[in-house]
């Protein structure tokens, strides 16, 4: 999928689906907010990867799943779960109400690489966040990702991009190994080599001698 740097991405899914059944993500979002089964959200502008057999029919399907969440298309959305996702890792997640925020009021959590948003639950790369009895109860927070947040209750969340205050995670960047292409340089000179050597062995001067002087006489007789 070809993605922007910035914004979340949404993708609508069954538990067991196949690949060739699975709606593409669309966005990005600045900022989606899950209220029960309903979002709110708005994107700045599409995009669309028209790569693959059926994508186009699988956007179509994605984009009118959208509007059904969004409340625009009536019948609710089709697929039990959500997925969110930032192509920078750099999800936050917000529990409150969105109606009117009471106390206790819940931090911030984050940042993560992905969301998944089920019926009865909330996870935050693998980690349970919260939990919910019905479709219409609030959410109860768990403790797994930050102490003391336990048992609280909050109707509605959020995930927006990084705050301010966060440190962005990324995935760790892989650099070629310089020890592999070494070895590889020596085995083909027949000896050791150091690539990150930049000095020069001092060279020895080669002077040329001269042969040695002979001191030939000549006695010259007269008669």
């Amino acid at each position: 999928m070809i993605t922007t740097e910035t914004g979340v991405y949404l993708q609508f899914f069954d538990e067991g689906e196949s690949f060739d059944a699975e709606l593409p993500p669309i966005g990005p979002f600045e900022l989606l907010i899950v209220r029960h089964n309903r979002i709110i959200g708005d994107r700045e502008h599409i995009e669309h990867d028209m790569l693959g057999s059926g994508s186009v029919e699988r956007w179509l399907e994605a984009e009118l799943e959208l509007r059904r969440a969004l409340g625009d298309e009536p019948g609710g959305v089709k697929r039990a779960q959500m997925r969110i996702r930032a192509p920078r890792g750099d999800i936050i997640v917000r529990f409150y109400d969105y109606a009117g925020d009471e106390a206790p009021k819940v931090p911030e959590l984050g940042p993560f690489y992905a969301i998944t948003v089920g019926k009865r639950e909330v996870r935050a790369d693998d980690k349970l966040l919260a939990i919910r009895s019905t479709d219409m109860s609030p959410w109860t927070l768990t403790d797994a990702v930050r102490p003391g947040i336990a048992g609280i209750n909050k109707a509605d969340f959020s995930s927006p991009l990084r705050s301010p205050n966060l440190p962005l995670r990324r995935a760790p960047l892989r650099r070629p190994d310089r020890r592999r292409k070494d070895r590889r340089r020596s085995s083909s000179n027949g000896g050791p080599c150091n690539a990150r050597s930049t000095s020069r062995a001092p060279t020895r001067r080669r002077t040329r001698r001269s042969p040695p002087r002979t001191s030939t006489s000549f006695s010259a007789s007269t008669s």
